[in-house]
């Protein structure tokens, strides 16, 4: 949501819609989250004043290297360049207390982030931590090397569980920040069971992992939990909301100048783009008839006031809505 809460900045959320797959694996130009994204993320990161920079995404940073399997070219191993990128911008800025958190490959892994002067030993050299959340029912990795044959050949992977299901809760405070997993017994009735899998953390500034000895407790400070900001509202949507007109993408959000949306769209027809103020006014509206396929449009917001809006789309009988903030 971009807001710092505390010393923590849970601002930065990357989506790989903007991949470009046509070029070669070692392009430099290949591009996993589009200019107008990688732009928006690395000026956040550098001008952010939080303690802590978390950073949801969908593939794996961390690079994995086993000859057997080849490189999966959906994660960022399958776009050197632009990891490389990102990392010079954390070193060459000298951003700490970098946590990429990770889903999407249904398995759990706690990772440094190596640079090229990466020392496994020590963790020196590391740019930040990655945590990789199992999956709740979808099956995990058809990997059939063992977790050490695997660690052997990416001293930087610390943990590895590639068949349970579960979850991870990543408790955060000045001193660092802890992923906890948990697994569950099974998937196919509902239970509230589940145990301790692992712990591992990254201590302020170290930027490396360590291993944690047990799960965290929640601070009797904190016996109740305050309402998150803008609490979600439920909606109930037909199945012709999702099958007809989908939103894929929107970035950057925060946005200052701009913002970007990609959607889908089944139905050749008119298409409104409205922008809609937190009071429910309609600011600006955009109008145009289009075929059915995939759109990337780009739209100003640099003579919005700060604040929250909402952009909705609407399409013959179907609409969608997604919120935006405005902050500079």
């Amino acid at each position: 949501n971009g807001r710092t809460i505390g010393s923590v900045q849970p601002g930065f959320h990357c989506s790989c819609y903007a991949r470009n797959e046509s070029l070669a694996v070692e392009s430099s130009t290949r591009e996993l989250l589009g200019s107008d994204q990688r732009v928006w993320m690395t000026d956040e990161l550098i001008k952010s004043t939080a303690q802590w920079k978390i950073i949801g995404q969908q593939v794996m940073m961390a690079p994995f290297g086993a000859p057997q399997y080849g490189i999966n070219e959906d994660q960022w191993d399958g776009y050197p360049a632009e990891r490389e990128r990102f990392f010079k911008t954390v070193t060459d800025n000298e951003i700490n207390n970098v946590v990429v958190l990770t889903g999407d490959i249904h398995t759990s892994w706690a990772n440094d982030l190596p640079s090229k002067d990466y020392v496994f030993l020590t963790g020196a050299g590391s740019v930040g931590v990655e945590f990789v959340t199992p999956s709740v029912t979808a099956p995990g990795l058809p990997i059939s090397a063992g977790v050490e044959a695997i660690q052997a050949l990416n001293p930087h992977m610390k943990y590895i569980e590639l068949k349970q299901h579960g979850f991870v809760l990543l408790d955060v405070n000045q001193q660092r920040a802890q992923a906890d997993w948990f697994y569950v017994p099974t998937i196919d009735a509902v239970s509230n069971v589940y145990s301790y899998g692992a712990s591992w953390l990254t201590k302020d500034k170290d930027n490396h992992l360590t291993k944690g000895t047990a799960a965290s407790v929640p601070s009797s400070a904190y016996a109740a939990a305050p309402s998150p900001f803008m609490c979600a509202k439920n909606v109930n949507l037909s199945m012709s909301d999702f099958s007809r007109l989908k939103v894929l993408s929107l970035y950057p959000n925060p946005s200052s100048d701009f913002f970007s949306i990609q959607y889908n769209l089944e139905d050749v027809g008119q298409v409104e783009v409205q922008i809609i103020d937190n009071a429910g006014r309609l600011v600006k509206k955009y109008s145009s008839k289009k075929d059915s396929g995939v759109w990337t449009e780009r739209y100003p917001t640099d003579n919005l006031v700060e604040g929250v809006y909402f952009v909705k789309i609407v399409s013959q009988n179907n609409s969608t809505t997604q919120k935006l903030l405005i902050k500079r």
